[in-house]
Parts: structure tokens; sequence; C-alpha cells
């Protein structure tokens, strides 16, 4: 039902590579009654301590980019437009930033964004091979409550079709510092697809619906709501479906023919990937050019 809920098809209709990435190969009787009894984790996932910045996981890129140099420099809001080839490698990317038409010249790119947005700006078969590229979206609402005590989890998982967000995150449990002043913000994640009515829902709606739930206010307690927020993520996860792997093969054969181009990440490798997964993958990237 979780699956479902979250993908928006059932398991029969996912990849296998999907449950394998989640679960982890070499899966067994064994290794899970280890993990039972024996305390030896046999997931990633079933860690009883991590590592977690204080105030957020956004003070990771900004340690990056404190890092990077004097040279670097970081644009937000760009939209790509149009890339430009010199003899047969791309040489150029012109952008919209700020309302400005910028064009930037290189000699190795690498791109995180849709591996589907990658493609169309390309020219060739690539557009068309991408159309079998697809995400899942999601929809999360920031929840300012002043409450008594945090939940007991710091993940918390709803598998049932109401209420309708498929997970709560209590951030006080990740660190005590993203909970100022008494309050104690939470996050509603709402599966959906680009477009559709959940990711149309203005914030009211979605604060009522999440609010309102009775399986939350029984976990919650009693509470008072203050501010909130919402965030739209067009392309939050790869849809690993059943039959992707051959139009996701073809996009990729067709890119390794420009080896001065390296798609990166969880979106822009269209491959499901964590967060510490998607630094190494940069790692690896920057070794390749330097």
């Amino acid at each position: 039902d979780y699956t479902k809920k979250v993908w928006g098809l059932g398991t029969g209709e996912l990849s296998p590579l999907w449950a394998e990435r989640r679960i982890g190969g070499g899966f067994s009787v064994k290794t899970l009654l280890l993990e039972l009894f024996g305390g030896k984790l046999s997931s990633k996932e079933n860690a009883a301590r991590f590592l977690y910045p204080e105030r957020g996981i956004g003070e990771l890129p900004a340690a990056l980019l404190e890092h990077a140099g004097p040279r670097a420099e970081l644009l937000t809001g760009a939209e790509p437009l149009e890339l430009k080839f010199r003899d047969g490698r791309p040489a150029a990317l012109v952008f919209s930033s700020g309302g400005e038409k910028r064009t930037v010249h290189f000699k190795f790119l690498l791109s995180t964004i849709p591996l589907k947005s990658l493609a169309g700006l390309l020219p060739g078969a690539l557009p068309g091979l991408a159309g079998g590229i697809k995400y899942r979206s999601l929809v999360v609402l920031f929840a300012a409550l002043r409450r008594k005590k945090a939940l007991p989890h710091h993940w918390v998982y709803f598998p049932d079709a109401d209420p309708e967000f498929s997970r709560v995150c209590e951030l006080a449990n990740w660190s005590p510092l993203m909970a100022p002043g008494g309050w104690r913000p939470v996050t509603f994640e709402f599966f959906c697809d680009e477009g559709d009515e959940v990711w149309r829902l203005p914030q009211e709606e979605l604060l009522r619906r999440a609010l309102g739930s009775p399986a939350f206010r029984r976990l919650a307690g009693e509470f008072e709501a203050g501010p909130a927020a919402v965030e739209r993520l067009p392309h939050a996860y790869p849809l690993l479906y059943a039959g992707h792997e051959g139009p996701l093969a073809a996009v990729k054969k067709e890119l390794a023919a420009f080896p001065n181009l390296l798609a990166c990440g969880r979106t822009g490798a269209h491959a499901y990937m964590d967060t510490e997964e998607c630094l190494l993958d940069a790692w690896d990237a920057a070794e390749k050019i330097k």
C-alpha cells in the first residue's frame, strides 16, 4: 500500500532494480535474523546513528560553496536554453539568469538537471528517446507547531490511503537547533505527479488536510499551529517503472558520444541515489575532469 501511495504504481509495475536498491543485494532470511537478534545491520537505513548538520541539510551545500575557492560562482534561478557545439562536442551553454541571456564556455560540463531536460538541449534523437524517462513529484509542507513533546521517531510512515501524505519528519529529533523558540517544525510529504490535483493544492488546503488528519493528531497530541511553507519538487525521484531500463540505456548510450558531458546525481543520472551517493558521484566526476 505504501509503495502504491509513493510511486502511484503497484509493486508489480515497478522495476526489480528499485527493490534491490531499497532492500540491498544479497538480502536473505539469514541476514534478517542477524538484524533482528544479532544487531548486525544489513542496510544503512537501519543505522541507529548517523551524522547530520546541526542547522539542517542546507549547511552541506553552503560548506561546499565556501570551500570551492574564490573563482567559484553560484547562480540560482538560472534556466538552460541551448547547448552550442564545436567539432561535434558541447562547448558553450546559453542560459537565462535575472532576466538576461548569458553564455558560458566550458571544457567540461557536469549536469545534475533532470536527464530528460538535458536530452532536450541536445540534437538528434535524444529528445525523442527521453520520452520514456519519468519522474515522481513531491509536495513538502513545513508546519511549525507548538507542542509539549516531539514525536517518538524522526520519520513516521503512513501507508494507509487516509491520510494523503506518506511520511512525516520530526526535525527536532534530527537536531534541537532546528526547533527554535519553542516551535517544533514538522514536514509532511505528499507524493504526486506534476500538475495533478495534489500538486495544485494551495498551502491552506494542504495544511488543513495534514493537521486535520486523525492519524497525525493521535500521534502529535494537542498543538498550536504556527507559520507554514510549501515546496514543490517536480523531479523529486526518478520513476523506476518496469521497462524503464530500455529508454534509460538508449539515452545514456547517446550521451556517451560526448565525453566532456557528464550526468551526475539522482536527478542528473536518473538513478536512485541517497545524498552521500550523490556526493561520491560528483567526486568521481571531478576526478575525471582533473
